[in-house]
C-alpha cells in the first residue's frame, strides 16, 4: 500500500510537462505514418494508370471485333468530360439516322491521369481533352487502322501516304508514372 502512495506522490510531483524524448518519439511516429501513406498513394496511382491502359486495350479489342463482324462504321473514342474524367467507348454511326450509337459499354479510364497521343514521327505528344478526343476507325476487311482523328485533325488515313507505322497512346499520372499503348497502323495490332 505504501508503494502505491509513493507512486501517486511521484506522479503528482512530475507534472513538469512533456519531455524532449516524448516529443521526438511522437514526431518519429508521425514521420513513419506519412512515409507509409505517401508510398501507398503512389502505388494506388500507378495501379490507376495500368488499369486505364488495360481498359483502352479492351475497348480496342472490342472495336476490332465489332468492325470485322458487324455492319456500320465503328470507332473507338477516348475523351475527357468537363469534370475531368476520361472515358473510352466503342460507337457505331447508324446508317439510317447518321447518329452515333454507343455499344452500351463505355468504360471509365480515370480522373487523375492525363492521356496523350503521338504519331511515330511526331516530336511532341498531343493532349487528349474535352475539345480534342481521340477517334480510331478500323478497316472491316483487315482490322488495320483506317483513320485516326484527334478532334477534327486527321492524324492517319489509310488512303494517304504516311511514313509512320504506329501511333502511341500514353497514359500518365503527374508525368511520373506512364503506360504506353502502341497501335500499328497496317495490322491493327496493339501492344503495351
Amino acid at each position: 500500500m505504501r508503494n502505491k502512495f509513493n507512486a501517486l506522490k511521484r506522479l503528482k510531483l512530475n507534472n513538469d510537462g512533456i519531455t524532449l524524448v516524448e516529443i521526438m518519439a511522437v514526431l518519429a511516429i508521425i514521420a513513419i505514418m506519412v512515409g507509409v501513406g505517401m508510398t501507398s498513394w503512389a502505388v494506388v496511382k500507378n495501379a490507376d494508370v495500368s488499369k486505364a491502359g488495360r481498359n483502352i486495350m479492351t475497348a480496342y479489342d472490342k472495336l476490332k471485333t465489332y468492325t470485322m463482324s458487324k455492319n456500320g462504321e465503328w470507332r473507338m473514342e477516348i475523351y475527357k468530360n468537363d469534370k475531368g474524367m476520361y472515358y473510352a467507348g466503342v460507337y457505331c454511326r447508324d446508317a439510317v439516322t447518321g447518329l452515333d450509337v454507343a455499344d452500351g459499354d463505355v468504360v471509365e479510364l480515370g480522373k487523375y491521369i492525363d492521356i496523350y497521343f503521338k504519331d511515330e514521327n511526331e516530336s511532341s505528344d498531343i493532349y487528349i481533352d474535352e475539345s480534342t478526343p481521340l477517334k480510331i476507325y478500323l478497316k472491316p476487311s483487315t482490322g488495320g487502322v483506317n483513320k485516326i482523328k484527334l478532334g477534327d485533325i486527321v492524324k492517319y488515313d489509310s488512303a494517304g501516304e504516311y511514313e509512320s507505322s504506329y501511333g502511341n497512346i500514353e497514359i500518365t499520372y503527374n508525368n511520373l508514372t506512364n503506360k504506353n499503348v502502341k497501335i500499328y497502323y497496317v495490322t491493327g495490332k496493339v501492344v503495351d
